[in-house]
């Protein structure tokens, strides 16, 4: 093999490893993600926030793995139900095509919305139902933490949870 053929070979190699090294690693996707997630959602946001709150309330036992499970799915659904209402709260106050033609709302080009923010209706049936399953949500995920900080404290009297 010559110099050159040798030099092409490394630099071939190079970019290779290169290529290989800026990947993310891949997430496999655990049963609960294939239940869980909706078309669209990240499955590496999820696994990641899955592995924080597994780190966060180290279950150790089968029932603690279930109410940890539990406290997963409920904080995935209030973190869903959240970008949710957003996306609502900001299609009411989406700008019209009227106030888009109206030279006195807009702030130069900026287009940025002046007064619109009144026309949000939270007493709306969707705003309405959203705002009850974050209540819901968040009640259970309450309950059931609670639940596992006592079975926690069950098995192991020694260490202090918090």
């Amino acid at each position: 093999m010559s110099i050159e053929e040798n030099n092409n070979k490394i630099s071939e190699l190079k970019a290779q490893y290169a290529e290989v090294t800026q990947r993310k690693p891949s997430i496999r996707k655990s049963p609960l993600a294939k239940t869980l997630l909706i078309s669209g959602e990240n499955t590496r946001e999820f696994e990641i926030f899955r592995t924080d709150m597994l780190k966060e309330l180290y279950p150790q036992t089968k029932v603690q793995d279930l109410l940890a499970e539990k406290l997963i799915v409920c904080g995935w659904r209030l973190r869903r139900a959240t970008i949710v209402e957003k996306h609502l709260l900001n299609r009411q106050n989406a700008i019209t095509e009227e106030e888009r033609l109206e030279s006195d709302v807009w702030d130069g080009n900026s287009r940025k919305r002046i007064h619109n923010i009144k026309r949000i209706d939270l007493a709306q049936e969707d705003a309405r139902y959203l705002a009850h399953q974050q209540i819901e949500l968040q009640k259970v995920m309450n309950k059931t933490l609670e639940r596992l900080r006592k079975e926690q404290a069950l098995r192991n009297p020694q260490s202090t949870s918090i």
